[in-house]
């Protein structure tokens, strides 16, 4: 989440049953600025839209343009680590 509000862009990659362990390494967390690709064995490959990687090995990717990124909260109204990150799909 952290790299999507700093770039603005991410990709969102379809999971494969083969690719579903180290695609699920890559949201793990890890020290900023670690290379989650590198961690889970996953292979770069260039994006035509966006200024960031996408899976290789995936089949499916979609090039997006971060719209919004919400912090979600507990009933009580409380912050909780987890995020809503919505984008517009250009490639």
């Amino acid at each position: 989440v952290q790299n999507i509000i700093e770039t603005g862009e991410f990709v969102w990659n379809l999971t494969t049953l083969e690719l579903a362990t180290a695609m699920n390494e890559t949201s793990a967390s890890l020290p900023h600025g670690e290379d989650e690709f590198f961690a889970a064995g996953l292979s770069k490959g260039e994006s035509r839209l966006v200024n960031v990687p996408r899976v290789a090995q995936s089949p499916v990717n979609f090039e997006c343009r971060l719209s919004q990124s919400l912090q979600l909260t507990a009933a009580d109204g409380s912050p909780v680590d987890t995020w809503l990150v919505l984008g517009e799909v250009v490639g």
